[in-house]
């Protein structure tokens, strides 16, 4: 495998005069790739036999060897057949907003995937020695999909880190050495003092600040997707519970108690209630009992509408653990979230149909798929008039928003273009 980097930066123009004056411009152009009319921008052309990581700033493209050919023939039979030794892949492009997931995700969906069924579809049926292998590798891609887009849509809360004032934590350490624990007691002396006093105000202040930034954060479930509300509410979760544990540390205590002796109440109690970390991450647990076990990537890896519909299945029976009524996971956000579990059905189905030429096939098979498309959005219209019946069973209202996205979830667009398709086939069947 041989790689090509092309590595991009920026030069002071006292620089690139200083390289002017050792070469001609030739030289200078075959030694470091600059293109003429763009001053102070290099180019770098580097190679190598293995792939590295260099972010947005190079351009990385692989030759890779076929396994067949032992060695590369640039000489004899095989010199004229170069491209047939080696394939071409670009692994990087210049730019900020240069993602390694995106470019892998784009990789597996847009042409892996898509080649492998165009594949299997041309062998046909009657190829049945490597339909069990094809299922698997199908299977397997699509999760790897699913995988990589989950590291892209994934909108992580940041865990941080509460600092300690460093005279406390240098005498915590001291008693930790001596076999003991801290207390207030170690600084009878230093409490008097007022630059003490405003070292600790100021590291109090810093908790409420950083924690605050945390339990300020939000989601809005309409926008985005099913995956971005779950990874959402499953990190949030881990950074309270972090600063959570963090907050058991005696080192706190004994802040917040030489606050109280030096009579700063109003921070201590500041601190203690207005942060919202305990409502936050009541919230976020209660959330989580919904959200923490859902099956979405089921449906995000589905390869067949048989695969859609247990999806759909699985779905529906954790949206049962939504208590009408309840502030555990509100009527108002999974309705929300059942929208968007929706679209997201609606794109899994359009990459499953897009492996078949629905206007073109056999009409007998075109009736067959048919049949299995509207069976895939019965079970779904089913399973919402199951979930709008218990929240009907319960007396609970909803509001005008929850409505109308209810209505939006029960037309479907992607279902009434399907049926206007089926209605033009069927009547084309018919003047044949």
């Amino acid at each position: 495998m041989l790689v090509a980097r092309i590595d991009q930066r920026v030069g002071q123009a006292g620089e690139d005069d200083e390289n002017k004056e050792k070469g001609t411009d030739d030289q200078i152009a075959e030694r470091e790739g600059t293109g003429k009319g763009e001053p102070g921008v290099n180019d770098q052309v580097k190679f190598s036999l293995q792939v590295n990581y260099h972010g947005g700033t190079a351009h990385t493209i692989a030759f890779l060897k076929r396994e067949s050919f032992p060695h590369l023939e640039l000489r004899g039979d095989d010199a004229g057949d170069v491209p047939r030794q080696l394939q071409m892949i670009n692994l990087g492009y210049v730019g900020e907003d240069f993602n390694i997931f995106e470019l892998a995700a784009t990789y597996v969906e847009y042409s892996l995937i898509p080649v492998l069924n165009s594949y299997k579809l041309s062998k046909g049926k009657g190829d049945s020695g490597t339909a069990g292998g094809f299922e698997n590798i199908q299977k397997n891609l699509a999760q790897l999909k699913v995988h990589l887009v989950q590291c892209q849509q994934n909108i992580l809360v940041p865990e941080i880190q509460l600092k300690h004032e460093e005279e406390l934590r240098v005498k915590d350490d001291e008693c930790k050495q001596q076999g003991r624990t801290l207390t207030t007691e170690d600084f009878e002396k230093r409490i008097e003092d007022p630059q003490f006093v405003k070292k600790l105000e100021k590291t109090v202040t810093g908790w409420i600040r950083d924690i605050r930034r945390i339990t300020q954060l939000n989601h809005d479930p309409s926008q985005g997707s099913a995956l971005q509300e779950i990874n959402f509410w499953v990190s949030m979760e881990r950074s309270l519970t972090n600063i959570d544990e963090q907050l058991k540390h005696n080192l706190f205590e004994v802040t917040t108690k030489l606050l109280q002796q030096a009579s700063r109440i109003t921070l201590v109690f500041s601190f203690r209630l207005d942060t919202g970390l305990e409502q936050k991450l009541k919230t976020a647990r209660d959330y989580n009992r919904l959200l923490r076990d859902f099956p979405i990537n089921q449906l995000l890896s589905a390869n067949n509408l048989e695969q859609i519909r247990k999806a759909i299945d699985l779905i529906f029976n954790q949206f049962r653990q939504v208590r009408v009524g309840g502030d555990s996971y509100p009527n108002s956000r999974a309705i929300l979230l059942m929208n968007a579990v929706t679209q997201d059905l609606n794109e899994q189905m359009l990459k499953i149909l897009s492996n078949f030429q629905i206007m073109h096939l056999d009409y007998p098979e075109f009736e067959n798929l048919k049949k299995d498309i509207r069976n895939v959005f019965q079970i779904l219209s089913d399973r919402i008039n199951e979930f709008k019946n218990m929240i009907n069973n319960h007396r609970a209202r909803l509001d005008q928003t929850s409505q109308r996205v209810m209505d939006n979830i029960m037309k479907n667009p992607l279902k009434e273009r399907l049926e206007r398709i089926f209605v033009f086939r069927m009547h084309h069947h018919r003047f044949k």
